[in-house]
């Protein structure tokens, strides 16, 4: 079972840097978000980030085994919309994690970074939920504390939408 606190690693080892765009690799998501094929927001995205520029750099970590390619971790639509709305520009300011980042951390920033969001279903969001219990061993109350709640009536709230027993 993953610790809380492996949520909260020091961040002092984290660096801003300019990142190749082809070196950059988006994370897969099963809801389409970040898609730009499936997500319609991401024109839009675009056309901001083409008139005012990027005002929050995208979060990648370097992979373990592919020294120089990045996976990203928080911003798969600002990546995408980048690569729409700058084609020829060859890098991109990106915030980098250390390559040890474990797994937990790098879900829990993404959870977070996104949890919240409105345009998130809230079918997206339990199925999400649903993924870090089972990353997390099951226990929802730990999770719900990682997450800033005191409870794991939130987290049961969460997962309503896919009809689990809680």
């Amino acid at each position: 079972m993953y610790k809380t606190y492996e949520m909260y690693e020091s961040l002092q080892t984290e660096e801003y840097k300019e990142i190749a765009v082809s070196a950059i690799h988006r994370t897969p998501d099963e809801t389409g978000r970040g898609d730009p094929q499936k997500d319609p927001e991401i024109e839009n995205l675009a056309r901001n980030i083409k008139n005012q520029g990027l005002s929050q750099p995208i979060t990648v970590v370097e992979r373990a085994l592919e020294s120089g390619q990045y996976d990203v971790v928080i911003g798969n639509r600002r990546f995408e919309a980048w690569k729409m709305a700058l084609p020829d520009k060859e890098t991109i300011k990106c915030l980098v994690l250390p390559k040890d980042t474990s797994t937990t951390r790098k879900d829990m920033l993404t959870i977070s970074e996104n949890i919240l969001r409105l345009n998130y279903t809230a079918h997206d969001r339990a199925k999400v939920i649903q993924r870090m219990i089972e990353n997390w061993g099951g226990d929802k109350t730990s999770l719900a504390k990682a997450l800033g709640y005191s409870s794991a009536k939130v987290i049961n709230d969460w997962l309503a939408p896919l009809g689990l027993d809680p």
